[in-house]
């Protein structure tokens, strides 16, 4: 079999257009493919002038009409990786469309999703035109409708990956919400969250006007507040992950915390911890208010105490990485205490100088 270009168009040697390998054309001049064609490889058009695809095309492997001319899609196309229409002249998809990997449409004109579209991986509409997406929806992998303008999430919208909503005039969620992934609504409108949502992975709530979250919030992954002024955590939270509440308004912490990953206060108002705490990784609290630590702290990753009002150190401390005490007063660590990284103390002491053990 023999595929040549013979003025812009395609040309392949065999009347059943059956293509074994990859095909690239990226860049050239090929304005026009055969009808019927069939690629068992991968098929890579983009940055070319081609603006419609041959009827019953199908791509066993990857098709890449990035940067493209296409505006619309033939119906009945199968692509069997990977779809690649970021920055292309696509304005919608047919009925039908079946996409074996991810579905790339980032930066483009579509505005709404077809009922019956089929994606096995995900779907990424970043800085694209979506404006509506179908009721009842079923994502089989991640979501991405970060920095559009989508400002409602349709009912029974169900996402089998990550949800990532960053920078959208979102101001609420549905009811019938479901999301086995991450789930981020960093920089939205949203103020409130519904009542005993669960979250499945990590939840992302950086620079939002929230005040206070839902009461038996439970998060399997890590939670991250970042820079709202969120006063207080709320009674039954549950964090399977990180636990990060920089720049929040936070002053205290309820008792019987526990942080199945890193938790993170630097720069905020807290003074004191809870003697429940129970932490699992590292503890951040460089820039904060702290004053005291309580009896009995054990933290098993690093301990960054830098620019704060710590003068001494629980006598049973026990830290199962590095200590940071630059910007502090403490000059001595306790006999029964237990630091197995190193003692960082700063351009002004030494462990060989003012700090002794």
């Amino acid at each position: 079999m023999k595929a040549t270009i013979e003025n812009n168009k395609l040309k392949i040697s065999e009347e059943l257009f059956d293509l074994s390998m990859t095909v690239d054309l990226r860049h050239s001049p090929v304005t026009e493919l055969p009808e019927n064609l069939k690629v068992n490889g991968s098929l890579y058009l983009s940055d070319t002038q081609i603006t419609q695809l041959p009827k019953h095309l199908k791509v066993l492997g990857d098709l890449d009409l990035s940067g493209s001319q296409i505006t619309t899609l033939p119906d009945g196309l199968h692509v069997g990786g990977y779809l690649n229409l970021r920055d292309s002249k696509i304005i919608e998809l047919p009925e039908g469309l079946v996409v074996g990997e991810w579905l790339d449409l980032r930066r483009t004109a579509i505005t709404y999703l077809p009922k019956s579209l089929s994606v096995k991986t995900g779907i990424d509409l970043s800085g694209s035109q979506i404006m509506e997406l179908p009721d009842n929806l079923t994502i089989e992998g991640y979501f991405d409708l970060s920095c559009t303008r989508l400002s409602r999430l349709p009912e029974g919208l169900t996402v089998k990956g990550g949800l990532y909503l960053n920078s959208t005039p979102i101001t609420e969620l549905p009811k019938r919400l479901t999301v086995q992934g991450d789930l981020d609504l960093s920089n939205t409108l949203i103020t409130k969250l519904p009542d005993g949502m669960t979250v499945k992975s990590g939840f992302f709530l950086k620079n939002l006007q929230m005040t206070n979250l839902p009461e038996f919030l439970s998060v399997g992954g890590g939670l991250y507040l970042n820079n709202t002024p969120i006063t207080e955590l709320p009674k039954g939270l549950k964090v399977g992950g990180d636990l990060d509440l920089r720049g929040t308004k936070i002053t205290q912490l309820p008792e019987e915390l526990i942080v199945h990953g890193y938790l993170n206060l630097s720069s905020t108002a807290i003074t004191c911890l809870p003697n429940s705490l129970k932490l699992h990784a590292g503890l951040y609290l460089n820039d904060s208010q702290i004053k005291i630590l309580p009896d009995h702290l054990k933290v098993n990753g690093m301990l960054d105490l830098r620019n704060t009002n710590i003068a001494t150190l629980p006598n049973d401390l026990k830290v199962a990485g590095d200590l940071f005490l630059t910007g502090t007063s403490v000059t001595t660590i306790p006999a029964g205490a237990l630091v197995k990284g190193r003692i960082e103390l700063g351009a002004e002491q030494d462990e060989n100088s003012s700090l002794s053990m």
